[in-house]
């Protein structure tokens, strides 16, 4: 979100938006669930609700790095102290990161489903086969952007 919030770059907000969902089914997988899980166990936000809350994106934002926090403790806890890993606390925060990415789209005027979308279309942009390290590093940006903006690749 931080082209957006020191910009006005919406394109790019969408794309990390999208960016940041891609970080949750790893950790679902870990967990021996899925995203479809962790969502339909969550339903939808109140955006009602949330609006009192939270009702700008740096608020959400400030949010976000806050439950990643949390997850990120979790794991740390579990891999380096030898704790058990509370999965229903780390899948709990996933699941107001899950609603803090589909509030972020609210506010931006779109859906989540849309945001995975275009940055599927990103990816396919970038690797028209399959991952490369040298796409990877080699990027086209330019087509990249043309995507996100909703042009074609």
């Amino acid at each position: 979100l931080e082209g957006l919030l020191l910009n006005g770059d919406t394109v790019n907000a969408h794309e990390e938006l999208g960016d940041t969902t891609w970080y949750i089914p790893p950790i679902c997988k870990a967990l021996g669930i899925t995203i479809d899980e962790v969502e339909d166990a969550i339903g939808a936000p109140d955006h009602a609700t949330l609006l009192t809350t939270m009702p700008t994106l740096i608020d959400v934002a400030m949010r976000l790095c806050i439950e990643a926090g949390h997850v990120q403790d979790a794991i740390k806890r579990a891999v380096y102290y030898g704790s058990p890993l509370n999965s229903a606390g780390v899948v709990s925060h996933l699941g107001r990161i899950i609603h803090l990415i589909q509030h972020a789209c609210y506010l931006l005027d779109t859906t989540h489903e849309k945001v995975k979308a275009t940055n599927i279309g990103k990816l396919k942009a970038r690797f028209p086969q399959r991952f490369t390290e040298a796409e990877a590093i080699q990027r086209d940006v330019s087509n990249e952007r043309l995507v996100l903006e909703g042009g074609v690749a």
